[in-house]
């Protein structure tokens, strides 16, 4: 499956806000209104991007025969901007650094 880029990129930010909404040394009220803040931006953007998708899909799919593209493959791309799909994307890069970390810890 395509991952679109802007999902890629809303889910990396999703899950750095996670970090921070746990951190213990950045717990306090102006990192939660950071967060909302941010997260409220996040939520925007998705329902820019779903709203636009009609215009925006084909140019995505360019390199891809869109009469050839099977239906259900254009609507699993469809189907990434939603709040769901972003945070299964966001627990999923969580889980990479995490295993990135333990394997290969000199890197960071």
């Amino acid at each position: 499956m395509h991952y679109s880029h802007s999902i890629l990129v809303i889910s990396a930010i999703y899950a750095s806000t996670a970090f921070l909404k746990h951190s213990q040394e950045f717990n306090g009220e102006d990192t939660n209104k950071f967060i909302n803040e941010l997260r409220k931006i996040i939520f925007q953007v998705i329902e820019e991007e779903r709203n636009q998708q009609a215009s925006f899909l084909p140019h995505v799919l360019k390199d891809y025969d869109i009469d050839e593209m099977p239906e259900h493959k254009i609507k699993i791309y469809q189907s990434q901007y939603n709040l769901k799909f972003i945070e299964k994307v966001a627990i999923d890069l969580v889980d990479f650094e995490k295993n990135f970390d333990s394997w290969h810890c000199g890197l960071n």
